[in-house]
Parts: C-alpha cells; sequence; structure tokens
C-alpha cells in the first residue's frame, strides 16, 4: 500500500485575527468549523492553506491586533498513512 502525509494538527499565531494567544486545532476526516463574525474560521483556513503549501504568505496575512506583528506561528504535525 501506497502511503502519503495527513495533517493532523495545527498550532497558530498572529496570523489574521488570531492574535500571540495562539489557536491548536486537530484535523480529522471531518472538520467543522463554527463560529460568530469576526472570530477567526477564515484565519484557520487561511492557515491551512499555508500549511499545504496551496498559497504562499502574504503580509496581510500577519495579526493586525498584536503589539508583535513580526512573529508569525504556524506550526504543524504530520502523519504518515497508508492509502487504502
Amino acid at each position: 500500500m501506497a502511503e502519503h502525509s495527513k495533517l493532523i494538527k495545527m498550532r497558530i499565531s498572529n496570523i489574521g485575527c488570531v492574535g500571540p494567544e495562539g489557536l491548536e486545532i486537530e484535523l480529522d476526516n471531518i472538520l467543522t468549523i463554527v463560529g460568530a463574525n469576526n472570530t477567526g474560521k477564515s484565519t484557520v483556513l487561511r492557515a491551512y492553506e499555508l500549511a499545504t503549501g496551496s498559497v504562499a504568505f502574504i503580509n496581510e496575512d500577519r495579526c493586525v491586533r498584536g503589539k508583535d506583528q513580526s512573529s508569525i506561528n504556524l506550526k504543524n504535525s504530520i502523519e504518515r498513512v497508508k492509502l487504502r
């Protein structure tokens, strides 16, 4: 059986509306993002795109409410899984 990589967890901070306090999300085969307006749903999707390399980081991705806007943090946990 062939193997591929699977993103299983993301920790983001200072991206979009997620400030230095950060946010950690565990990913599964099905993921639902629910929340009020301006709470970071689109930021989570953007971080996923950045983590998978499907888009490039641009300056507008930086958090604008943090004091230190220079420190962007995106940590990923990836595991190898076998295709069925």
